[in-house]
């Protein structure tokens, strides 16, 4: 018989677990683009769902802050404010740097990106992406995930504020099998990956979490022991009868992205448990260098792919003249890059993002 969990959450509670979880997120992701030994990047292919990490942990922290504050006087105002200020600046900093360096280019390959720039700038690259591919705007294609959580972030809270918490269980559960529904008739590639209508359940089944932990805490005890082990086993059947579980997989698209929801939810609320399995997830989730990497994974995220796209070839051809094998190579080239990325990340939070992170309680203050 599976232990029940005991869950502990305040409320305002900062969980230091979460930056772990954004930290092994972005490690994934940034070893699935930079990583790129041949026989290791061919055995890590899965690591590029650290997304869909951070797809549930944005449904479960944005719907917990909306829930606690949407009673309050202009608590629809204060959250936008806070989103954008925590957001914005460096997106459209990296946007604007990115258009001057394509205009000074003057290139038919950096014309055509800079024709699609708008589309980033609205928040909506994802579907012209999914719709033209990942080649006509290489540099920034990433982007496609930081489009869905806006427009997740634009619609969502006005639902929270106004429907009332069945009403929005029973929202989630709809639009989790719809977008499930979608992809068994849609599977395209690389359209039913970035389109947001068909991957809503990560966000979904966060918001969901978030929702049950203040209201059916019980409920939640008694069934991640078992959710936990059984979207585990899940994503091995997938990997296992699919010879991997690779992004462009039919089958990791129509079945994957709700095991790997329902398998992130479960882990985060372990982290939440006072007792023996809480005790050793937080083992895993409380390492400091994975909380230190979490707590710049957003500019990690936005600079990393630019980086790699534009400086792969001139740093390869500087350690093929100075190393001697493809694999030295490789791995010199991941630490230049790691140390790169990581350095302007720290340094843009810093120097810029913190200049208006501090303007956050001075416009939208949060009530003691």
């Amino acid at each position: 018989m599976a232990p029940r969990l005991s869950l502990a959450y305040q409320s305002s509670q900062h969980v230091r677990a979460f930056d772990a979880f954004r930290g092994y997120g972005m490690t994934g992701v940034f070893l699935y683009h930079c990583l790129v030994y041949p026989p290791l990047k061919q055995w890590m292919s899965w690591i590029w769902f650290g997304v869909d990490f951070f797809f549930v942990i944005s449904g479960f922290l944005i719907t917990g802050i909306l829930l606690e504050t949407r009673h309050k006087p202009h608590c629809l105002r204060d959250f936008y404010v806070r989103r954008v200020l925590r957001i914005f600046p460096v997106y459209y900093g990296t946007l604007a740097a990115a258009t001057l360096l394509l205009w000074y280019a003057g290139t038919p390959r950096t014309e055509r990106m800079l024709a699609s720039m708008p589309w980033f700038w609205a928040y909506l690259q994802n579907y012209k992406i999914g719709i033209q591919g990942w080649s006509s705007m290489l540099p920034l294609s990433h982007t496609w995930s930081l489009a869905i959580e806006e427009q997740f972030y634009l619609l969502w809270p006005l639902l929270v504020v106004f429907l009332s918490n069945r009403r929005l269980l029973v929202l989630c559960a709809v639009a989790s099998v719809f977008s499930f529904t979608l992809r068994q008739f849609y599977v395209e590639w690389p359209f039913a990956y970035m389109f947001t209508p068909t991957r809503l359940e990560g966000v979904m089944l966060g918001s969901a979490l978030a929702i049950l932990i203040r209201s059916h805490r019980e409920l939640l005890e008694r069934l991640v022991p078992f959710t936990l082990p059984l979207s585990a086993l899940g994503l091995a059947s997938v990997a296992w009868t699919q010879q991997g579980f690779h992004l462009q997989n039919e089958w990791v698209i129509r079945v994957g992205y709700p095991l790997m929801a329902l398998f992130f939810g479960s882990v985060i609320l372990c982290a939440l448990d006072t007792g023996r399995v809480g005790r050793i997830t937080r083992w895993f989730s409380e390492r400091e260098a994975m909380a230190f990497v979490g707590r710049y994974s957003y500019g990690i995220y936005l600079f990393h792919w630019p980086l790699h796209c534009e400086l792969k070839r001139p740093i390869f051809a500087w350690l093929e003249a100075r190393l001697d094998t493809n694999f030295a190579v490789c791995m010199g080239y991941l630490v230049i890059m790691s140390a790169l990325t990581l350095g302007l990340s720290v340094a843009s939070f810093h120097f810029f993002e913190k200049r208006f992170l501090r303007l956050k309680d001075v416009l939208a203050p949060r009530a003691a």
